[in-house]
C-alpha cells in the first residue's frame, strides 16, 4: 500500500493492523506477550493485528510500545499554505 488517499478508512485500517503485526514480530515477542508488556487485553491486541481496529487510546500505547510514539506527532497540525 503506497498512498493512504485513494483507500477506504476499512483496508487504512488493516495495513495499520499489518504494519504493526510486523513491527512486533521483529520485536521477537508473541501477540500475548506484546499484549501484556502494552497492559492492553490479549484479545484486544490480537483484534487489532487482524482488523486494525482498536481504541485510540489503545494504538497510542501500542506505538509507544514499539518506540514510534513520534510518528504521532504530526497528526492534524496545521498544513502550511499551499500557493498554486
Amino acid at each position: 500500500m503506497d498512498s493512504f488517499e485513494l483507500h477506504s478508512s476499512i483496508e487504512i485500517a488493516h495495513e495499520i493492523g499489518r504494519r504493526a503485526k510486523a513491527l512486533r514480530k521483529a520485536t521477537k515477542m508473541t501477540q500475548k506477550e506484546f499484549a501484556e508488556f502494552s497492559g492492553i487485553p490479549f484479545g484486544t491486541y490480537m483484534r487489532f493485528e487482524q482488523s486494525g481496529e482498536i481504541s485510540f487510546q489503545n494504538f497510542i500505547i501500542i506505538m509507544q510500545r514499539l518506540g514510534r510514539i513520534e510518528e504521532l506527532e504530526s497528526i492534524l497540525l496545521p498544513r502550511k499554505a499551499i500557493k498554486w
